[in-house]
């Protein structure tokens, strides 16, 4: 009762939060309609329609300061014709050394320089679509969401752009049909920002001012971009996307060696509905060209939480994935595709089918539905499921909205041996996001309820957080609840029969006149207990130190003391030598870190953590250190080393995980990753030469090969050859 009550009255307050400051979106840019406008997407700007177009300029700094203008200035020309948008671009430098660390599209990292633009299309502050250039013409292409917070660089579409290079200056030129976006027809305004990283100086600079508090990419600080004419709806094109995959395997078990070679074709289709909604369907999708996860250990008790990059979940994943918070969550797409075999181990379950419908309906409503269907397993005894979800978002107020969701998950004529308990899982939500006009203030309150035969009536998931953040002050305070008998089997739940309270805040300063642009000091609390028994289960308390310095390194160190009741025995080391008790344990100690401006071209990173583990000790360190040959060879390796030392047993976990890049063209790169892992006793080797013919086609040479390493043999072997093409009609 006591949870529940805390429960109602955090909503409450939550509800009635408003924020004390607004913003001002009085800069603005006039975009000028031509007809038929015929451009060679060069980089160049020589053609005379670029004279004729008056440029946006008076980019203001946002690091190391954020009160005056840049000295080096970034000018912004756009114009558009009734099929595409057109912008150039001109960016004056202090020279030519730039950083660019791969010509691979969507590269990783934000230490090149660059330039890039996000189109708030329907102006709710809520989503927004980015496109990014750096001086060598290499892109990317995202979907920010969450106002801001979540930038999602897996979405892709077509487009086309380029830069050159002059003594001090890089130029701009890009060409984005219509199509690309999704907007209102009729609609003559968008809100818009543009943002420059100029590793050079060190400097970076936005066009609509945001203070340095707050993420560049924040979509309350947006101005406006203009249309002479209001647009019409673009006619969308119906994109078939077909794969064909050849594979052959090894697998070594017990000595025993079998080869498999197979062949294998499917693909996806896009059909817009509108310019606001999209139908993709999905036929025998394969996903063997999806990037490697990064690699780690765990010595937690919980599982992790890995981000999804299938291609057919990005699309509006924030609308299906937003439900509830990032360790209760009602939606983790990466459930779908993936079961459970007799042994317990985590397997691939073949996607038979999948549709997913979704987009805006008018200027505040979004809604999403999927429905994937997974195979039959007879020899794990997995049964066929169909997987469901239906996900409404109505925006209230200026940035905020309410959410409800619907989640299925329904065993498919399964067998008998499939028990009663697990032949399907239901889970309905609501969640309420808050977001003030400049997300000084944001937060959620979420209520979402399990149903699953045979299971007990403590199935709510419930809480919420809310966020204040200036340029000096900033708080948090969160508050959750899980019941005991809720279940999610298509969420990501860290644990069950657990309520949290926790709060952060802190300070920051900024020194003048030093190296050090910003101090932060940090205080972290969290209790936790188990509602049914009132009993504690973790008391953690955290002081934190960072500095940011003026040349973009930063450094952190933490002090903490931690209470943990350990209900279930627990073997960190994975050995089968022993189990930790169940018991109470009381732990401290200290970590820092240390990152180096990864803008150079040697770089690192350095963590180191000492203190009391349970009942014995740890020692951890984390070392990454990155280097390249710009812009076409990148290479990095991250090495992870626990020891720990228990009564039972003292081990040392390593993970180490080498990453080599080559990027020899745009469309032509190579990538090879080395993991290992000493706690799971394996060498994994993944190679993959992509081949980008076209636009968003691709050929994939990809291959596989594991290791047992306590002996050092052979456990799978495999090539997989793909070819998708991507074919607008």
């Amino acid at each position: 009762m006591k949870v529940n009550n805390l429960l109602l009255a955090f909503t409450f307050l939550f509800l009635f939060q408003t924020s004390f400051s607004q913003v001002k979106e009085d800069k603005g840019l006039n975009v000028k309609y031509q007809e038929n406008v015929e451009l060679e997407i060069d980089g160049v700007l020589d053609e005379s329609i670029w004279e004729t177009i008056t440029p946006s300029g008076d980019f203001w700094e946002h690091f190391p300061e954020d009160l005056k203008l840049a000295k080096d200035q970034t000018e912004i020309k756009m114009m558009y014709d009734d099929k595409f948008l057109y912008i150039g671009v001109i960016v004056h430098t202090v020279g030519t050394n730039f950083k660019n660390i791969s010509l691979m599209r969507d590269y990783d990292g934000g230490s090149n320089d660059a330039v890039h633009f996000l189109f708030d299309t329907y102006s709710d502050n809520v989503n927004a679509f980015y496109f990014s250039v750096t001086p060598y013409g290499v892109v990317r292409d995202g979907y920010v969401s969450k106002s801001g917070s979540d930038n999602d660089l897996f979405w892709d579409v077509t487009w086309y752009a380029d830069a050159e290079i002059y003594d001090n200056k890089y130029t701009i030129e890009i060409k984005i049909p219509f199509f690309a976006f999704k907007y209102k027809n009729n609609i003559s305004q968008w809100r818009f920002n543009c943002y420059r990283d100029d590793p050079q100086t060190l400097v970076n600079s936005v066009w609509a001012a945001v203070p340095r508090n707050q993420d560049k990419n924040n979509l309350g600080f947006f101005g406006k971009i203009n249309f002479e004419k209001p647009l019409q709806k673009s006619r969308n094109p119906i994109a078939i996307i077909p794969y064909a995959l050849y594979s052959g395997e090894q697998n070594h078990t017990n000595g025993t060696k079998t080869s498999i070679s197979s062949a294998k074709i499917g693909g996806d289709v896009k059909i817009p509905i509108g310019s606001s909604l999209n139908l993709d369907l999905t036929a025998n999708p394969d996903f063997s060209n999806t990037a490697v996860n990064e690699g780690s250990t765990n010595i937690t008790r919980f599982e992790l939480n890995f981000p999804e990059q299938r291609q057919f979940f990005l699309d509006n994943s924030d609308l299906f994935g937003g439900f509830g918070t990032k360790n209760n969550k009602a939606f983790y797409s990466r459930r779908v595709g993936f079961a459970t075999d007799k042994e317990g181990n985590d397997i691939e379950n073949d996607i038979l089918l999948g549709a997913r419908l979704s987009g805006k309906i008018g200027d505040n409503f979004r809604i999403g539905l999927l429905d994937v269907q997974t195979a039959e397993d007879k020899e794990n005894e997995i049964p066929s499921n169909n997987n469901m979800v239906i996900a409404i978002q109505q925006n209230v107020f200026k940035k905020s909205n309410i959410g409800m969701v619907f989640i299925n998950r329904q065993a498919t004529n399964p067998p008998d041996s499939v028990e009663e308990s697990e032949r399907y899982n239901r889970v309905v939500g609501l969640d309420y996001n808050y977001y003030s006009n400049n997300n000084k203030w944001n937060g959620k309150t979420y209520f979402h309820k399990s149903f699953t035969p045979e299971a007990g009536d403590k199935d709510l998931s419930a809480g919420g957080y809310i966020n204040y953040d200036t340029r000096k002050f900033f708080f948090e305070s969160i508050l959750t609840y899980v019941g005991g008998d809720y279940k999610s089997d298509l969420g990501f739940n860290k644990r069950t029969n657990t309520a949290i309270v926790a709060e952060k805040g802190g300070y920051r300063w900024y020194p003048e006149n030093t190296s050090v642009n910003r101090f932060q000091f940090r205080f972290d609390s969290k209790y936790e207990f188990q509602p049914d028994t009132k009993k504690s289960t973790d008391y953690y308390i955290g002081l934190q130190l960072e500095a940011r310095f003026i040349n973009d390194s930063r450094a952190k160190i933490e002090f903490w003391n931690d209470f943990i009741y350990l209900d279930k025995p627990f073997d960190p080391t994975k050995t089968g030598k022993g189990e930790i008790p169940v018991g109470n344990y009381s732990t401290y100690g200290a970590w820092a870190i240390f990152t180096s401006n990864q803008a150079n071209l040697f770089s690192y990173d350095l963590y180191a953590h000492i203190g009391s583990f349970f009942n014995g000790k740890k020692m951890s360190t984390e070392t990454t250190l990155r280097y390249r040959i710009q812009p076409k060879f990148n290479t990095f390796i991250v090495a992870n080393i626990d020891y720990i030392s228990l009564p039972y047993a003292a081990e040392t976990i390593m993970y180490i995980g080498p990453r080599v890049e080559f990027t020899f063209t745009k469309n032509l790169y190579w990538t090879t990753d080395i993991q290992f892992n000493s706690q799971d006793e394996n060498l994994g080797i993944n190679s993959r030469i992509q081949w980008r013919y076209r636009p968003l086609s691709d050929i994939f040479l990809i291959y596989k090969d594991n290791y047992r390493t306590d002996e050092f043999s052979p456990t799978a072997r495999a090539i997989f050859l793909k070819a998708t093409f991507w074919l607008n009609i």
